[in-house]
C-alpha cells in the first residue's frame, strides 16, 4: 500500500515537519499565535470591564495540501 496513491492521509495540527515527512503530509495548519493573540485582547477587554464587540470570532486555519492525500 502506498500513501497518497492507495490511502490518503492528513494531520490536523499543521506541525511544521509534516512538509518533510515522506511523503510529505497534508495537514490543517492552525494559526495558533493569532488565535492566542486575539484570545489575549478578549480576557483584557472583560478583566478591565470593558464590553465586548464581538462575543465570538472566526479564525480560518489553512489546508495545506501535499503527496499524502494524493495532492
Amino acid at each position: 500500500m502506498i500513501v497518497g496513491r492507495d490511502l490518503a492521509i492528513a494531520g490536523f495540527d499543521g506541525i511544521a515537519d509534516s512538509a518533510h515527512a515522506s511523503p510529505p503530509l497534508t495537514t490543517l495548519e492552525q494559526p495558533i499565535y493569532t488565535i492566542a493573540r486575539q484570545l489575549a485582547n478578549m480576557i483584557l477587554t472583560k478583566a478591565v470591564g470593558k464590553t465586548l464587540e464581538n462575543n465570538q470570532t472566526k479564525i480560518q486555519p489553512q489546508l495545506l495540501i501535499r503527496s499524502s492525500t494524493g495532492g
